[in-house]
């Protein structure tokens, strides 16, 4: 069962949604239908302040590191201040960031061009060393990310702005496992150093920089004059608070106090419909609920086939769907729909099978119906 996430924002978002992911320059791909549930409005003027509000706050246990960082929104934030290679787009497309273009001389090999005048927000250029570091120390450290990038075997630099990556083997995730706050482009110089402590400070090539953070309250992001991006990032400050109940969040909305806030009540939609200059939009995601059935205990209810199959048979996923996610959640088969390769579920067996074979089943496994 896919699960929707749901986003509400006021009218003020609209004067700041241009810090909204949108192409970067003329290299980035563009979509006429952007795949993204807020995107910029180019005639609306940039500066102010977004407020954010958010469930929990980075929660690691190794502080602040990205490489470290395994949760979505520990990513989140730090993608304020982080950058990869790369970005998925709208429908999947693998976008440049960090890397303005690639190519595949092998299908175990990637050679990434480099964006010229990329800084750190200390001021230092991003070089090539940057890179090969970045995803040494990835490789050499304990983050689950670097399960992530696949058969990854060696990085170095060809000259100042090109890096080859060598697989051991084919993996076509490959682009895709780049894309996200692990596998960012960090400042090696200083982390080799030891000026630069990531688990209490980040530093990166991203569009703001942090101004104040207090653990489980409050985050201030500062907009940086000197980001490679040309007119971007919009927004001069993004204040993110933490507020763990939905009420709370939905109050601030309905106040003005928030311009955006992440809710996951699916009764949300409902309880903001009569809202002053508030809208409510589910964002697909690719989150699912799944049953797990023990097939490893012998002699155990479910280690006959036919038992599983049974139950598959059984579940009513559209009545699931309109009852627990009041109709915002999406039935699915073993890949979650939306994403590529995923299929039908109308179509699969289970579907197309009635209660009486799996009563049929359940008597053949030798149990009473």
């Amino acid at each position: 069962m896919r699960i929707p996430a749901l986003v509400s924002g006021t009218a003020v978002l609209v004067v700041l949604a241009a810090c909204s992911p949108v192409p970067l320059d003329d290299t980035t791909a563009t979509s006429d239908v952007p795949g993204f549930l807020a995107v910029a409005d180019p005639a609306v003027p940039a500066g102010g302040t977004l407020n954010l509000q958010v469930t929990v706050d980075n929660g690691a246990p190794t502080g602040l590191d990205p490489q470290l960082a395994d949760v979505a929104t520990s990513w989140q934030l730090m993608s304020l201040v982080y950058e990869p290679l790369v970005t998925v787009g709208p429908d999947f497309a693998i976008e440049p960031v960090l890397a303005k273009r690639w190519e595949t001389p092998s299908p175990t090999e990637y050679v990434f061009h480099l964006r010229e005048g990329v800084r750190f927000s200390n001021g230092r250029l991003m070089t090539a060393e940057d890179v090969v570091g970045s995803f040494n120390r990835l490789l050499e450290g304990n983050g689950v990310w670097k399960a992530q990038i696949g058969p990854l075997a060696s990085v170095s630099k060809i000259d100042e702005n090109k890096v080859s990556f060598r697989l051991s083997m084919p993996y076509e995730p490959f682009l895709a496992s780049l894309a996200n706050v692990p596998a960012a482009v960090l400042p090696m110089k200083e982390i080799e150093n030891g000026s630069l402590d990531l688990s209490t400070r980040m530093l990166g090539t991203g569009p703001y920089v942090v101004d104040a953070h207090r653990q489980d309250v409050s985050w201030r992001f500062k907009r940086r004059d000197d980001y490679w991006a040309r007119g971007k990032p919009a927004a001069d400050t993004v204040n993110v608070l933490i507020a763990g109940q939905e009420q709370a969040r939905m109050a601030a909305l309905q106040s003005g106090s928030a311009d955006l806030a992440m809710l996951g009540n699916v009764d949300s939609p409902r309880l903001l419909s009569g809202a002053r200059d508030t809208k409510v939009a589910a964002q697909a995601t690719t989150d699912f609920y799944y049953l797990m059935l023990n097939s490893n205990a012998p002699g155990g209810k479910f280690d006959d086939p036919r038992v599983r199959e049974a139950i598959n048979i059984a579940l009513d996923r559209p009545a699931m769907a309109e009852s627990a996610l009041a109709g915002l959640g999406e039935p699915t088969g073993a890949t979650p729909a939306g994403l590529p390769g995923s299929c039908d579920p109308a179509t699969l067996p289970s579907a197309t099978a009635d209660l009486d074979r799996a009563k049929q089943l359940l008597r053949a496994a030798g149990h009473r119906i």
